[in-house]
């Protein structure tokens, strides 16, 4: 590869980086002129078309990229994802497990994989992935939140409230706030439910909360 055309893929995943996925694209497309089978060009095509919500088209660009670089673990992740994104599991799974067998490691595969498995109500399988990423990495937050779910669509109660507490210590997002008080209130723990929104508020100024907030204070004082 030469270094003028170095010079432009750099731009184009400058350009992408900073969302201007319009000129990225364009830029892409001069370069396919001069180099119709340059697979990096072909990928970022991929990733654009993603990005702007055009997954079939993203899916076609990426299975040229990876036919001109089978083994690209990047190029089958990014295809996987885009497959979720049309709802065709069986084809991500397919691209993943090709991820996992080159990198056994990647935290995010096997949490993709994941939410997979427990959208198909595969709950064994899932819980595997989700502990195996744990084990790799026990601050994994998506494996956290995931058994959280999971335990919760099972009413297992007291076990997703230790996978939820644990990913809100990581992160005091309000999805994690709002499922963890949920819980705390099905549990009948109302204030346990209020002090978590405090902290909430307290570590993360603007955070929106729900109105369980407005409720469970409400309910206290009329106690």
């Amino acid at each position: 590869m030469n270094s003028s055309l170095n010079v432009l893929i750099a731009q184009c995943k400058q350009l992408y980086q900073k969302e201007k996925f319009q000129e990225a694209e364009q830029l892409c497309h001069h370069i396919l002129l001069k180099v119709p089978e340059e697979a990096n060009t072909l990928y970022l095509l991929g990733l654009i078309a993603c990005q702007t919500h055009r997954f079939v088209d993203g899916i076609e660009w990426l299975k040229q990229a990876i036919k001109q670089e089978p083994h690209n673990s990047h190029f089958h992740f990014h295809l996987a994802n885009a497959y979720q994104w049309t709802q065709e599991r069986d084809a991500a799974l397919k691209h993943y497990h090709q991820v996992l067998e080159w990198d056994s490691a990647s935290l995010e595969t096997l949490s993709a994989m994941a939410c997979i498995y427990l959208e198909q109500r595969e709950y064994v399988i899932a819980n595997s992935l989700c502990q195996k990423a744990l084990q790799m990495n026990p601050l994994c937050l998506d494996a956290l939140c995931l058994l959280g779910e999971m335990t919760l669509i099972q009413q297992q109660l007291d076990k997703a409230e230790y996978y939820y507490r644990e990913a809100f210590r990581l992160k005091p997002s309000t999805a994690i706030c709002n499922n963890l008080a949920g819980i705390y209130l099905e549990q009948g723990k109302s204030k346990e439910a209020l002090d978590l929104y405090y902290q909430a508020i307290h570590r993360e100024h603007g955070l929106t909360l729900s109105h369980n907030l407005i409720t469970i204070s409400l309910a206290n004082k009329r106690g």
